[in-house]
């Protein structure tokens, strides 16, 4: 026998323990299976503030600008500037339907373009 099944169904890295959890679950009420899933959820910390997402901790060992680099990279990834651009005036609906298809279709062909010089670069890599 392996350790795994030595251990006792109680134990949460066993297999056994998941398959109790589903019997159990299906047996329980609607009011215990909330309960107990507001039990898992009260152990995670809350957002801190609605800005956490976009604020970085700076050190007193590191220089500001590095910081605020960081800070940067995260307001880009998640198109914050571009948001900020587009919301300055009202957009109509159609306008913004045929933007949002034509960005759609640009970035689809970006990425057909991309696959297609990485497939002439293994093949010039083969010797052809």
């Amino acid at each position: 026998m392996s350790q795994i099944e030595l251990r006792d169904a109680r134990d949460p890295n066993t297999w056994l323990h998941v398959q109790t959890l589903q019997k159990t679950a299906s047996d329980m009420t609607a009011q215990e299976a909330w309960a107990r899933r507001e039990a898992r959820v009260s152990i995670l910390d809350p957002p801190q503030s609605t800005w956490s997402g976009r604020s970085v901790p700076v050190n007193q060992q590191e220089p500001l600008h590095s910081a605020f680099s960081r800070l940067s990279k995260i307001m880009n990834r998640n198109n914050v500037p571009r948001e900020l651009f587009l919301t300055r005036r009202h957009e109509k609906k159609g306008v913004k339907r045929r933007r949002l298809v034509s960005v759609r279709w640009r970035r689809r062909f970006a990425h057909e373009v991309r696959k297609k010089v990485q497939l002439v670069k293994e093949i010039r890599a083969r010797g052809a």
